[in-house]
């Protein structure tokens, strides 16, 4: 855990991968006809809102603190963000 606090982007990047593809599936099921839902406000808000966010905080979190010599994210402030980021497009999802 102490490597995840000192270097966030090592939990964050893979979560905003796993968002990004969340993010991209309604389309891949639109293009192929395997779904007719058009859910183009879930692809905007989960690729803005979780996915560019996972990535500036993964680099955020882990450059400042080296930058300024601060201390790094601590456990719970990362739970929160990874907490937070995974419940956007669950929120998304059921209109929340």
């Amino acid at each position: 855990m102490q490597q995840l606090r000192r270097e966030p982007f090592r939990l964050l990047f893979p979560l905003g991968a796993l968002l990004a593809i969340v993010g991209v599936l309604p389309w891949l099921l639109f293009g192929t006809g395997l779904s007719r839902l058009y859910l183009g406000v879930y692809h905007a808000f989960t690729m803005t809102q979780a996915f560019l966010i996972a990535v500036a905080a993964g680099f955020l979190g882990t450059m400042i603190p080296r930058r300024t010599g601060s201390a790094p994210l601590s456990s719970v402030e990362l739970a929160i963000l990874a907490g937070g980021l995974l419940a956007i497009p669950a929120a998304l999802f059921w209109d929340r």
